[in-house]
């Protein structure tokens, strides 16, 4: 997270969670905090603003969020909308949950209606921990932290660029536990069942006859499970024999080590 000791922007203002969101979100994710943590502005930086007919950038802010759960419905991408729905400047939000945080920008126009932004292009990233598990991140944690706290210029240019780096660290995922299995028995010879208790991951919904969903007798649902790239890298690389055997074969990242044993896979079925 960033170091703000002796930043100038740095403010560590306490937000009320009601302010930001809905009852629901509050209960469902179980909120613990929201701070405003800094505010990039001409008088606190050489920053300039941008302002073009309705679109008036003139600080950018940054929000702290603590949520003790993490439910599917609804995804924390829900949860983020309703804060950067609420401010109304650009806004970097960093979402903490258990070990780790996700950096997220939102742009938007302002909105006419009910006093909020309308959200147009959303920019979320990977998990990232501290330090974080891959260089993928880290790139994108640094490049994002240099930014807040020592970037100059347009302010436009520097949400540009912020979210330039979050869209680079964008989430990947393993669709399946069939899948990760499979990649754990190309490692170590074992489907590995308990090991996979150790990955975070999170569940869809999925209805599987859609033109029945409204009959309720009729259709029938099931979860599947998606598991993070780097929340499989990080629990592999905290476990010694994967840790070793990953060395050895020389993996990059999650996404080298996937890529290849998925390759290797798909060319022994023929595919």
């Amino acid at each position: 997270m960033l170091n703000l000791a002796g930043n100038p922007a740095s403010i560590n203002k306490t937000i009320p969670l009601e302010k930001l969101f809905s009852a629901d979100v509050i209960s469902d994710f179980e909120i613990e905090s929201a701070s405003w943590i800094m505010t990039i502005k001409p008088k606190i930086r050489s920053v300039t603003p941008y302002i073009q007919g309705r679109t008036r950038l003139e600080e950018i802010e940054a929000i702290s969020v603590r949520a003790n759960s993490l439910p599917d419905t609804p995804g924390y991408r829900y949860l983020l909308s309703q804060i950067h729905a609420k401010i109304r400047y650009p806004c970097v939000v960093f979402f903490e949950y258990k070990d780790k945080y996700k950096i997220s920008a939102w742009k938007f126009i302002d909105g006419e209606k009910k006093n909020e932004n309308v959200l147009k292009s959303s920019f979320v990233s990977a998990w990232i921990r501290t330090p974080p598990a891959s260089n993928k991140t880290a790139r994108c944690s640094n490049s994002v932290h240099e930014i807040l706290l020592n970037g100059e210029g347009d302010i436009k240019d520097l949400y540009d660029q912020i979210c330039h780096y979050i869209l680079n660290c964008t989430p990947q995922y393993v669709g399946s536990r069939a899948h990760l299995k499979r990649i754990l028995y190309a490692l170590t010879g074992s489907r590995g069942e308990t090991f996979i208790h150790h990955v975070d991951c999170s569940k869809r919904f999925v209805i599987e006859n859609l033109d029945e969903k409204y009959k309720k007798r009729r259709y029938t649902s099931q979860y599947t499970y998606c598991y993070e790239y780097e929340d499989i890298w990080y629990a592999f690389m905290n476990d010694e024999k994967l840790k070793r055997i990953i060395e050895k074969r020389r993996y990059r990242d999650a996404e080298d080590m996937i890529f290849q044993i998925d390759t290797q896979y798909e060319e022994r079925r023929g595919w």
